[in-house]
């Protein structure tokens, strides 16, 4: 029979066990996912924020940016020039809509963190026999890892740091927590 004191104590380390997991650092568990993603998905290449920023810059008329996340996440934000897709689109439903509209360019694929967009990478490299898996990446710990590093985001065309957690749960990932909205 467990007793009382015994129950409370239990109670007590549950509790400071579940904080210290909900204090952990944004980015080490924005890592962790990352190397999961890789796991799931070892055919699709990434690009890191930097290089993206880079292309952005340098030579935006080369690539495609494509987010991969619902309209509302999308409508809080995004990276500036980003066309919002439907994540459940298929990989032959995508390339019907775009497919003119990506030839001879780079396609960058980007969600919160980066599991839908993997899937929607390697949805489209099994449909595409036009691209290889160096013309189609992923970005690198996804839209939350882009604002931890406080990178521009738009709403509409207008700048702003505001971010959608997506969920409670995803939402830990975002390090300053007070920048998220579920609203536009």
């Amino acid at each position: 029979m467990i007793t009382q004191p015994f129950l409370w104590k239990f109670l007590l380390m549950l509790l400071l066990v579940v904080l210290g997991l909900l204090s952990l650092p944004a980015n080490s568990d924005l890592i962790k996912e990352q190397e999961e993603i890789l796991k799931q998905h070892p055919t699709v290449s990434h690009i890191s924020a930097n290089q993206l920023e880079d292309l952005l810059n340098d030579t935006p008329e080369q690539i495609v940016l494509f987010d991969v996340r619902e309209k509302p996440e999308f409508e809080v934000s995004h990276i500036k020039g980003a066309i919002q897709i439907d994540p459940e689109m298929t990989g032959q439903e995508f390339l019907g809509r775009y497919g003119d509209s990506i030839q001879n360019r780079k396609v960058i694929f980007y969600c919160s963190v980066g599991y839908r967009s993997s899937n929607m990478a390697e949805n489209f490299l099994n449909q595409s026999s036009n691209h290889s898996s160096m013309d189609v990446l992923n970005l690198r710990y996804g839209l939350f890892g882009w604002h931890n590093q406080e990178r521009g985001l738009v709403r509409g065309n207008t700048s702003t740091d505001l971010i959608h957690p997506y969920n409670f749960w995803w939402g830990r990932l975002i390090e300053r927590s007070e920048l998220t909205s579920y609203k536009p």
